[in-house]
């Protein structure tokens, strides 16, 4: 079925979706996403602002979710001594196949372990 598609998985947990694929995406690949979900979908009016709706609630998730991960960083950044931070690392085609594998390979470990809302 959907449940593991990569669209679902990354609406029940963007955070993760966007640490390990999301910000590696070009502008080229989000809007094939973005062509692809609309072409899946039946079309018209309805879905049209059923899918720009259910984009809305993700990306306030998305951003709740990093909100509380920087006061968590910022937290345990009072408690060490400042670091130089690294610069922004691109990954290659092959590195951004590994992140990809490793996300599905999360998602597929917490619905095994019971921690997805999924009624067995």
């Amino acid at each position: 079925g959907q449940y593991f598609s990569e669209e679902q998985m990354r609406v029940r947990d963007p955070l993760l979706y966007e640490q390990y694929i999301g910000q590696y995406l070009s502008e080229e690949e989000i809007l094939q996403r973005s062509e692809e979900a609309m072409r899946n979908g039946p079309g018209g009016l309805a879905d049209l602002l059923i899918n720009s709706y259910q984009e809305k609630l993700i990306q306030n998730r998305l951003e709740e979710e990093q909100e509380r991960e920087q006061c968590a960083e910022e937290e345990s950044d009072e408690e060490e001594c400042d670091e130089p931070r690294q610069a922004e690392w691109e990954p290659n085609a092959e590195e951004k196949a590994m992140l990809r594998e490793e996300f599905l390979s999360q998602m597929h470990q917490r619905f095994l372990d019971g921690k997805d809302d999924f009624n067995y």
